[in-house]
């Protein structure tokens, strides 16, 4: 419901754009001072970006629901806000002293769309030059906001302590007892911080990773966000301490943090606050080789957007968004359709030289109807709205060289919207498995499907079994094939590429992993019993176990000349394998009833192929190859 202060809810009576914002130019947020009960009262002025630089506090917040709305008085006229934005200026807000903000719902006149268009190209400009960005939360109904941050604090400073000593945060060993809180209830209290809805919107991204400085207000507690971020990549690089005490916690923006924010190139930041997250950032930076904007874009599929079209236009803010000649690959335009913004996309990064061989890998189906084209959107441009369902296998950070070292990457667009590429056909899948479920194969029996906690059976020899049973070529190595399958060669593990995998280590890890997983099917279920597996593990089992799970949603599969795969969600018997010239990975393709016509079904893991063998076997003779269209 709306509330005046004029007594009327016309929210058309607002006349507070009183000129466009061009150029250099924006408005800022001035907020008088205030207490807790007063009416909200500000004014708009328009300022260049360059002179107000330092000089204002971006506001980032979730804009909540459109229709409920409060007044506030701007520039002597009533204009209505979000209930979010106003309680965010509440909060904010001064008792004795004026405040110079920027908030995009009122400092951007949201019914203008060439306004709109002009300032989501300098958006990243906005958060850049402020002083400090804030990022508000919400209310703390519940007060428990301050212990939280205190935990994360406390814990940060231990884990940081023992990076300094250790250098490597995977060599920190682990002693009990902990100077900080391992009470199950007070990280119950972090999980629901990371649950917050601002975790989960994508514009928020480029506003706290361009930030200069960062804080972050829960109710009227606040702690530095490079402190929250700090014990994402603590929880996510050590599952051996977070999956016992804390597995609640959703990790998501590890990825976000990663593969988008330390992409950004802003050179004042907070990303080199603390030990742990200057060390990943100092990285990245280290080995631009291993970046690229599909990963960016990538990351937006876990996260929320209003307009389908900001999965593209909110990551502009990147380095990586640039071509080689210093301009934007893509320029925003809301008079577009978001399919028009996808395919637009999808042809410039198929340009580019460092996106063009990985853009196939980005394709990540929703449902069978998307793999074979249906409704006239080709099966070969990623959908950038359609949800995170896979783990991806093409992507820089990993190895995989299964199209050739030395091989460029062709592909050209043809009318109809078809892809010609020239490919090596090689085998064809002819049995695939249900579906893999992460939570079947986590070491906390509770978490499996009901089918399996009673069979008393572990869940990975429910699927050693069937692969076994099912295969028609059984060989004396199925079994290592199998396991070198499921944690497909640990593919962003840089040694392995240069000296193959330690197979005695692996065996070993894999091993026991097996026995923690059947003693886990053997417990009773009680609240504590896979704990104790789980605080038993070591490093290495765990992590083994981290990259099976990782394999969720897709299938293993057979193939006639008896391969063992890693498919795509939808893969089907009678699939292709293939090998594209200087793509990283192999795909499934799908043919259709017109001859040289395919469908693009994803990436795939086959083991003997990701290191070039069949373009050196075709080299010998061996295979032919051919041009095909993907449809």
């Amino acid at each position: 419901m709306s509330l005046s202060l004029l007594g009327s809810t016309d929210i058309s009576l607002s006349k507070i754009y009183t000129e466009k914002v061009i150029d250099d130019f924006i408005r800022v947020l001035e907020l008088e001072p205030g207490n807790e009960g007063d009416p909200i009262v500000c004014n708009l002025r328009t300022v260049s970006l360059t002179d107000a630089e330092d000089t204002y506090e971006a506001i980032s917040y979730v804009w909540g629901d459109p229709n409920d709305l409060v007044g506030i008085l701007c520039n002597n006229l009533e204009h209505h806000i979000t209930v979010s934005l106003a309680l965010a200026l509440r909060t904010i807000r001064h008792a004795t002293e004026r405040q110079v903000l920027w908030a995009d719902a009122i400092c951007i006149n949201q019914d203008d769309e060439e306004e709109k268009r002009h300032q989501v190209k300098q958006m990243g400009r906005v958060y850049e030059s402020a002083k400090r960005v804030v990022v508000y939360l919400g209310p703390d109904a519940d007060r428990i906001a301050e212990g939280c941050f205190d935990l994360i604090k406390d814990f940060n400073r231990y884990w940081g302590r023992g990076l300094q000593q250790y250098k490597n945060p995977l060599d920190i060993p682990i002693s009990t007892p902990y100077p900080f809180s391992v009470d199950s209830r007070r990280w119950e209290d972090i999980a629901t911080l990371s649950k917050m809805p601002w975790f989960d919107r994508l514009w928020v991204v480029q506003e706290a990773g361009l930030a200069k400085d960062c804080v972050m207000l829960w109710g009227k507690a606040g702690v530095g966000f490079a402190e929250v971020m700090e014990l994402v990549e603590w929880l996510r690089c050590r599952p051996d301490f977070s999956q016992p005490i804390c597995p609640q916690v959703v990790l998501k923006w590890s990825d976000i943090f990663l593969q988008n924010q330390c992409t950004l190139g802003n050179k004042s930041t907070w990303r080199t606050d603390l030990p742990l997250s200057a060390w990943f950032s100092n990285t990245a930076a280290t080995i631009p080789k291993n970046e690229s904007f599909i990963e960016v874009l990538r990351t937006g599929r876990k996260l929320k957007a209003t307009d389908p079209r900001d999965r593209v236009y909110g990551f502009l803010g990147s380095l990586l968004a640039l071509t080689d000649d210093g301009l934007v690959i893509v320029e925003p335009d809301y008079a577009k359709s978001a399919e028009e913004v996808y395919l637009e996309i999808g042809y410039a990064l198929l340009r580019h030289p460092r996106e063009t061989s990985f853009l196939l890998g980005a394709v990540d189906h929703s449902s069978p109807a998307h793999v074979l084209a249906e409704g006239d959107w080709p099966s070969w441009v990623p959908r950038w709205d359609q949800g995170y369902w896979t783990v991806p296998l093409a992507v820089p950070y990993n190895w995989y060289c299964s199209g050739g070292p030395k091989r460029a990457f062709s592909a050209h667009v043809q009318p109809g919207k078809l892809l010609a590429i020239q490919c090596l056909n090689f085998d064809r899948l002819s049995w695939v498995s249900e579906p893999l479920s992460e939570n079947n194969f986590c070491i906390d029996s509770a978490n499996w499907d009901e089918r399996f906690r009673k069979c008393g059976k572990s869940t990975i020899e429910c699927l050693w079994e069937t692969t076994l049973c099912s295969c028609q070529h059984a060989s004396n190595d199925l079994e290592d094939t199998f396991m070198l399958t499921l944690c497909r060669e640990y593919p962003a593990t840089q040694v392995v590429k240069a000296s193959g995998i330690n197979m005695s280590i692996l065996r070993t890890d894999f091993a026991k992993y097996r026995r923690l997983m059947q003693k886990a099917a053997a417990l009773p279920l009680r609240p504590g019993a896979d704990a104790e597996l789980n605080n038993s593990s070591s490093k290495r089992v765990v992590r083994f176990a981290n990259k099976i799970g990782s394999c969720y949603n897709r299938r293993l599969a057979h193939t006639e000349a008896g391969r063992l795969v890693l498919t795509p969600r939808f893969a089907e018997e009678n699939d292709v394998c293939c090998v594209i010239p200087g793509a990283s990975v192999p795909y499934i393709l799908r043919q259709s009833s017109e001859d040289g016509i395919y469908h693009l079904v994803g990436d795939c893991y086959i083991y003997g192929v990701m290191r070039g063998e069949i373009t050196q076997q075709a080299e010998e003779g061996k295979y032919k190859l051919e041009t095909i269209l993907l449809k």
